[in-house]
């Protein structure tokens, strides 16, 4: 069997060594990626600090050390907005709760709103936006708002 040989890749675009002041919160689900990046262009935020963990804002709620991360990213990135977003079908709450779907949207907004009181703690001052992914009638993946 032949080794494997390590390359280095180099990316087409330049460094830009700043940020939009802004942290996305989402699951680290890979599907949701691509849609992710494209609704942060549309936002405006292409440059945003991302905190991907499975169940998004709930595995904070599950676990609150997870809170040191926008904790050190508001302070280090002068952090103005935040937006955090839930998806449909999410298995962090399917294997945790083993939920029907209506039960896991009312945790997912639960959890929400106890993640917005604890982050509002730590900076008061900070934009938060929070967003639901579901797909539309044509399997489009939208991001509907919840909160501002």
């Amino acid at each position: 069997m032949a080794k494997r040989v390590l390359e280095t890749f180099v990316s087409k675009g330049k460094y830009e060594d700043r940020t939009d002041s802004t942290i996305f919160v989402g699951c680290s689900m890979g599907s949701c990626g691509p849609h992710n990046e494209r609704f942060l262009k549309w936002r405006g935020c292409k440059l945003a600090d991302r905190i991907l963990v499975p169940g998004s804002v709930g595995s904070f709620v599950k676990d609150p050390n997870r809170y040191e991360d926008i904790r050190f990213l508001s302070k280090a990135h002068d952090v103005k907005l935040i937006l955090a977003i839930q998806h449909l079908r999410c298995a962090f709450y399917l294997d945790e709760n083993n939920q029907l779907p209506v039960e896991i949207y009312e945790r997912q907004m639960k959890d929400m709103g106890i993640w917005t009181q604890e982050v509002k703690l730590i900076n008061p001052h900070t934009d938060i936006e929070l967003y639901y992914q579901e797909p539309n009638q044509d399997e489009r993946l939208a991001f509907r708002p919840l909160y501002r």
